[in-house]
């Protein structure tokens, strides 16, 4: 089981372990969703953005008072991409690579985000060589800010994430 941590507010004080699949799990399954519809729907963004539980996938960490400690690597980063101007049929396109783990849309239901399997060491090379493969191959963009091993997400919804547990262990 890979273990990711679970906040319950940017503001938490506290991190909770979470098992990827079943964060994923909730993606789908509409956790969240309530909590998604006003910003979905354009209401106060920062104001609502606020109260979302946040999640880290690439690892467990303990808070501190000085940040955060990586524990334990979960072998998975995330990476918000944007180039598609439809997110379904990029959705539908994603999920067919071989290296990706899930895809869904993020919590503005505005862009994707796609979980792939990486090795637990040296985040940052992984993702440069990732962000590299993605603009070769789809002439996407992913968002710089996923290179940080300790990159938060909002949770989200989406009733059609697209996963594959086979999915290949992308090495650079």
């Amino acid at each position: 089981m890979s273990t990711i941590s679970f906040f319950s507010s940017i503001d938490a004080l506290t991190t909770q372990p979470y098992s990827v699949d079943l964060y994923l799990s909730h993606i789908q399954d509409g956790l969240w969703r309530e909590m998604l519809e006003p910003i979905r729907q354009g209401v106060s963004e920062a104001d609502s953005c606020n109260s979302l539980p946040i999640v880290a996938i690439s690892g467990l960490f303990s808070i501190h008072t000085n940040g955060l400690s990586l524990i334990q690597h979960s072998g998975f980063i995330a990476m918000d991409v944007e180039g598609f101007r439809d997110l379904q049929r990029g959705k539908q396109i994603l999920a067919l690579d071989k290296y990706t783990y899930a895809v869904f849309e993020n919590y503005s239901g505005k862009a994707l985000t796609v979980v792939v399997r990486i090795p637990a060491s040296d985040h940052m090379k992984v993702y440069q060589a990732l962000s590299e493969y993605y603009e070769g191959v789809y002439g996407i963009i992913t968002d710089p800010s996923d290179q940080f091993v300790t990159r938060f997400r909002y949770v989200t919804y989406d009733p059609d994430l697209r996963s594959n547990p086979k999915a290949e262990v992308f090495t650079p």
